[in-house]
């Protein structure tokens, strides 16, 4: 073997010798790789084997709680006949808040310690709505008069007494009046609005306040529908005027009308000179009577036979006669026929 052939087999020799290294280097790195991730997934199983008994546990426990049934007994007493039903269902619901009672199980708690009107109110309801809580205490409180049309009568209704301490009343004034407005509940501008609606319906008739006031209006452009149909019933249901009456014509002769004969007038000294004229024609009390177309006593009109002279009046100088008989629809002074 000659020097260059000796130098291209040792040449050929290092070379595989470093693609040997190489491959058996990554080999190794991959191996490693294998490895760590093996082991990264047994220490995920194990943790999640770990959350999952965990779970278990805890889903063990609320069973168990659930399964006990708190002893309301122990907190709060019956209530009784005299009681403040209000300030015993505050009792009642920060009693069950501090003692971490389930919500669903309230009425439940609740319904062996109730009375009287309370537990009327309670038998009264629908199964499936008397479990709800907020139901039966709006029910209840309704039973006692204690709505929010009466809680916003209190608020307007409210004195300070001088029996009481400044700082209660002051707490009962604001315990009324959050009752009544519900701040918890309702926006500032659904508190307006009951503001606003409630001075409204104070200032109106008390007639349209009677009635108005027994519907059940929530927003103001209710109230004012209301008030608007009220005003339109009063003025369809208001009695028309009575037309004045036109005093009748003078109708010409020919066409008679029933008539009566007119009272006899009182005593008077007579208009115009002249004596007295024989016995009186009619009835005893004739010599009281006086001809409205002469002026004497102790005839009518009718009974006169003098000619057809009217009387002087005020206007008579100014306007035409008229005589006696133009009132009854005659065009003569005639004896009337009725």
């Amino acid at each position: 073997m000659t020097g260059g052939e000796d130098i291209e087999s040792l040449t050929q020799l290092f070379s595989a010798l470093h693609t040997n290294d190489h491959q058996t280097g990554m080999e190794q790195m991959m191996q490693v790789l294998l490895e760590t991730q093996r082991a990264q997934q047994e220490t995920n199983a194990a943790l999640l084997q770990q959350q999952i008994k965990a779970n278990q546990l805890k889903e063990q426990e609320l069973r168990q709680s659930a399964r006990v049934k708190p002893k309301a007994g122990d907190f709060i007493p019956k209530l009784g006949g005299t009681d403040d039903v209000e300030a015993y269902l505050h009792a009642f619901e920060a009693t069950a808040a501090r003692e971490g009672w389930p919500k669903a199980q309230w009425v439940g708690l609740l319904a062996p310690f109730l009375s009287g009107e309370a537990l009327n109110a309670f038998q009264d309801l629908e199964a499936d709505i008397a479990q709800d809580y907020d139901i039966l205490k709006d029910e209840i409180l309704s039973r006692h008069g204690l709505t929010k049309f009466s809680m916003a009568q209190r608020y307007h209704n409210w004195s300070f007494q001088n029996g009481q301490t400044p700082r209660s009343q002051m707490h009962e004034l604001i315990r009324v009046t959050k009752k009544w407005l519900e701040p918890d509940k309702k926006s500032p501008a659904a508190i307006v609005e009951t503001l606003v609606m409630d001075r409204y319906l104070r200032a109106l008739p008390y007639e349209a306040k009677k009635i108005i006031s027994h519907q059940k209006l929530t927003t103001a452009m209710e109230l004012v529908e209301a008030v608007e149909q009220y005003q339109a019933a009063s003025d369809m249901l208001r009695p028309s005027r009575k037309e004045p009456v036109v005093p009748a014509q003078a109708r010409p002769s020919g066409l008679r009308q029933k008539c009566t004969k007119p009272d006899p007038p009182q005593s008077s000294p007579p208009k115009r000179g002249g004596s007295q004229t024989g016995q009186p024609r009619g009835s005893p009390n004739s010599a009281s009577r006086q001809c409205y177309r002469c002026g004497e006593l102790g005839h009518i009109s009718w009974q006169c036979e003098k000619p057809d002279e009217p009387m002087p009046t005020a206007e008579s100088t100014s306007g035409p006669q008229v005589h006696f008989a133009a009132f009854l629809g005659e065009s003569e002074d005639r004896r009337p026929t009725c």
